[in-house]
Formats: C-alpha cells, structure tokens, sequence
C-alpha cells in the first residue's frame, strides 16, 4: 500500500499544519474503512474548523486510493 506522503499535494514547508490534517483524514479513511465521518468527529481531529475541508481532502483521496487497489 502506498503512504499518505505519496498523495498528498500539500508541502510541509509551505503549510505544514494543512498537511497535518490531510494526513489526518487520509489515515482515518484508512483505518476506518469507507463511509464519510460525521462532522463532529472531523472537528475533532483538527485544530481549527477551517482546516475540515482539507482533512476531507485527505479522507477523499484515501477513499478514490482504496477503492482503485
């Protein structure tokens, strides 16, 4: 299986507390399986509410990855 930093299209050096949360919602897909999360628990898993958009980014891209292995 390929690694989040394969995919992701953000740079760390650039924005990295973006990157964080695409990881985030790449490894929740991940381990999670399909079926989008609520948005409670996305916010929880970012440090602010303007970075869900980008954890779903992550989720999506894992979830199109997942689905094509």
């Amino acid at each position: 299986m390929d690694s989040w930093q394969e995919h992701c299209p953000i740079d760390e050096r650039e924005a990295p507390v973006k990157r964080q949360a695409w990881k985030g919602g790449w490894i929740y897909r991940i381990e999670h399986g399909p079926g989008k999360p609520d948005r409670k628990t996305i916010l929880s898993m970012v440090d602010r509410p303007s970075l869900a958009s980008v954890w779903l980014q992550g989720f999506s891209s894992a979830n199109t990855h997942a689905e094509t292995e």
